[in-house]
This record gives structure tokens, sequence and C-alpha cells, in this order.
């Protein structure tokens, strides 16, 4: 245990696996993920295609302002 004690932390509770509301534990298991990956994989593809979007915009300003200079010359 710490041995320094923050009181703006609060208190804690120390308390007996399985007991008093506390989890158990268990040998040998994995804890199952709480991530949809269909909806993460969803929104990945989502951003992927914003990201496209916003750059070939800026390749397009880009471009757009090169040919302004080039008339204006």
């Amino acid at each position: 245990m710490p041995t320094r004690f923050r009181p703006s932390s609060g208190t804690y509770s120390l308390k007996a696996p399985g007991q008093g509301g506390a989890g158990t534990i268990e040998a040998d298991t994995l804890e199952a993920s709480t991530v949809d990956l269909s909806q993460e994989f969803t929104s990945l593809i989502t951003v992927q295609r914003a990201y496209s979007a916003a750059s070939k915009v800026v390749t397009t300003a880009d471009e757009m302002l090169q040919e302004l200079l080039s008339i204006k010359r």
C-alpha cells in the first residue's frame, strides 16, 4: 500500500474478492472487450474518407491558386 495519504483523493475501500460488492478473481481467463468492432471499423472508414476528401479539397485549392498566379504573370 502507498505510504502517502492524499486527503483530496477521498477514502479508499479495501474489500476481499467476492465480498461486499467486490468482484472475484479468476485464474486463466481473458477479459471480454467492451469495444464494438463493427462500429469502430465503420468510424475508421468514415474518418478515412473524410480525410481523403479534405486532402482533395486542399489539393484542388492549391491547383487553383497556382493557376491564378500563372494567369497574373
